[in-house]
C-alpha cells in the first residue's frame, strides 16, 4: 500500500475534499537486515500516534529507492 498509492486527499473545508493523483515509476524494494527507530515520535507525529510506534516492535520494516512523484491537479469533491 504504502509503494503503490496513487491517489491522496485532503479536506479542503466542511463541504469539500480535493482528491490529486499522483504518478512515479516503481521503486525498487529492498529486504531489511536490521532497523533502528531513533526520533521523537510525539514531535513529527503528535502525541496520539506514541503508544503505536514508540517502543513497539513493527510487524514489517521496508526500505525503498524512491523517486520523483508528479502531483496532478486535484479535483474537488463534494459532500
Amino acid at each position: 500500500f504504502i509503494f503503490e498509492h496513487y491517489f491522496g486527499y485532503n479536506k479542503l473545508n466542511e463541504n469539500a475534499t480535493i482528491e490529486y493523483s499522483l504518478t512515479h515509476p516503481r521503486w525498487q524494494i529492498y529486504p531489511v537486515i536490521n532497523y533502528s527507530l531513533d526520533c521523537n515520535v510525539e514531535e513529527l507525529y503528535g502525541k496520539e500516534f506514541v503508544p503505536y510506534i514508540q517502543d513497539v516492535n513493527p510487524l514489517s520494516v521496508m526500505i525503498a529507492q524512491g523517486s520523483g512523484v508528479n502531483v496532478k491537479m486535484p479535483r474537488r469533491i463534494m459532500k
